[in-house]
């Protein structure tokens, strides 16, 4: 979790902002290892979470003059960090070697090397969910997943209001999620990565 905003006090912050490289260290002395263990929670690879704060560290340093020292660094910092790592879950969801690693990451950090079921067989789960969706949400899902149409494309398609297909897609992939929580041992990042960010 976020530690309180007092681990670093204000002029150290303001420092940073003017560019004082030695006060990014002290940065990045305080936060890499909570960083590195928030990040974790949802990338089960530590090789990988170490390129992501490599990454969102160097976003810090290449936008610190737009760092408010009157505001709370930690809330900002960890910003970075969550909206970092989700969009690196949308492109590893597009790359099936990236994809491949997260699930076999995820499998070794739960203990279940023995029992686990190969990618293809989690797909294959995921593919029955999707089959067992009503028609029209089924559709909507898969237009959006496997055809890469926006929302406001695929309603006009359909000749239906986008709130209708947004509102469509929350329920597949609540039901997809389910699915997959029901029917395998993955952690409820990687299901993520498999339905939200298909």
């Amino acid at each position: 979790m976020p530690t309180s905003s007092t681990s670093i006090d204000k002029p150290l912050i303001k420092r940073l902002v003017q560019g004082d490289e030695h006060a990014f260290k002290q940065v990045y002395d305080v936060y890499y290892d909570k960083l590195y263990y928030y990040c974790l929670r949802f990338v089960k690879s530590e090789e990988l979470v170490q390129e992501l704060l490599q990454d969102i560290f160097v976003k810090l340093w290449t936008n610190r003059e737009k760092i408010d020292p009157k505001l709370s660094f930690n809330a900002y910092l960890y910003q970075i960090a969550r909206n970092h790592t989700f969009d690196f879950l949308k492109e590893a969801a597009r790359d099936q070697k990236i994809k491949e690693e997260l699930l076999l990451s995820a499998a070794i950090a739960h203990n279940h090397e023995e029992d686990n079921l190969t990618y293809a067989e989690y797909t294959g789960i995921a593919n029955e969910a999707i089959e067992k969706l009503p028609a029209q949400r089924k559709l909507i899902f898969q237009l959006s997943r496997f055809e890469g149409l926006s929302y406001q494309e695929i309603a006009t398609t359909l000749g239906i209001s986008r709130n209708t297909v947004k509102v469509q897609m929350l329920r597949a992939l609540k039901a997809i999620r389910k699915h997959l929580t029901l029917h395998t041992d993955l952690t409820i990042s990687t299901i993520l990565c498999l339905t939200l960010f298909w």
